[in-house]
């Protein structure tokens, strides 16, 4: 509905003295045309209904706060004109964006740069579905536990700082440990046809370690995947006033489980 309003009263579909005008505006809300404003819309809340009944039950009861912020989100990014593409994978809604400066996840919602797809060769797609597996296990505790801390941590630690601290938060290394053993279970050494170097299975090596490029080139940028994604968490002083703000500090047991 958003995107009607938006297509008639602003972008020109109503403009009674341009008719290449209206056409372009209306092009632009065809649904059956992918990539457009309208097909996006569909893709966002049919992204509810996508996975497994397990999974699908959860995203409307023990995931409900993300997956609404998340839908709210996506769409409103949408409306916006960031959205370029919506696809789904076990699960998620994968939103390829305009949006620079990395990636973020809310629930089942994964929001990305330019060229975002479900890709295993993609290591930061990897890492961010690590976020929604984190969603399907803690409910709703992952807002104050994990979505908050890690939004104010990237933001206002590691820019305003200069420092690099954000991949070593217990709920980021988390992330990516349950990313990598998902991936290497599923693409990686779990399935069918593995050797050591394939281009065609995930690498779990080079998505852990630094400096260690993959097998096979990252599709969104041409380049292999060479910056590692830390399993084990790193304490740092400014875990406790993070976690004390969102989660009354009990987010620091978190560095316990993941060291």
């Amino acid at each position: 509905m958003g995107d009607f309003f938006k297509t008639a009263f602003y972008d020109g579909g109503l403009d009674p003295t341009s008719s290449s005008a209206r056409k372009s505006a209306w092009r632009d809300i065809d649904p059956t045309r992918k990539e457009s404003p309208t097909n996006n819309a569909w893709n966002i809340d049919k992204g509810l209904l996508t996975g497994d009944l397990r999974q699908i039950v959860s995203k409307l009861t023990w995931e409900l706060p993300q997956t609404l912020i998340g839908n709210l989100g996506s769409h409103g990014l949408n409306i916006a004109g960031f959205v370029n593409e919506v696809n789904h994978f076990k699960g998620a809604t994968v939103l390829d964006t305009n949006l620079s400066g990395g990636a973020f996840s809310l629930g089942s919602y994964l929001i990305g740069p330019n060229g975002f797809k479900p890709d295993f060769r993609d290591h930061l797609f990897v890492h961010e579905f690590g976020h929604y597996l984190q969603s399907q296990r803690m409910g709703p505790l992952y807002l104050p536990f994990v979505a908050l801390p890690s939004v104010t941590d990237f933001y206002l630690v590691d820019k305003l700082f200069k420092v690099n601290l954000h991949s070593t938060r217990w709920n980021e290394a988390n992330a990516s440990k349950l990313a990598a053993n998902y991936f290497d279970g599923k693409f990686g050494t779990g399935a069918s046809g593995y050797f050591s170097g394939s281009e065609n299975h995930f690498d779990r090596n080079s998505f852990v370690n630094d400096r260690t490029s993959s097998p096979y080139r990252n599709p969104r940028n041409e380049g292999f995947n060479t910056r590692g994604n830390p399993i084990k968490s790193r304490f740092h002083w400014s875990d406790v006033p993070i976690n004390m703000l969102f989660n009354g500090g009990l987010g620091l047991f978190g560095f316990l489980f993941n060291k």
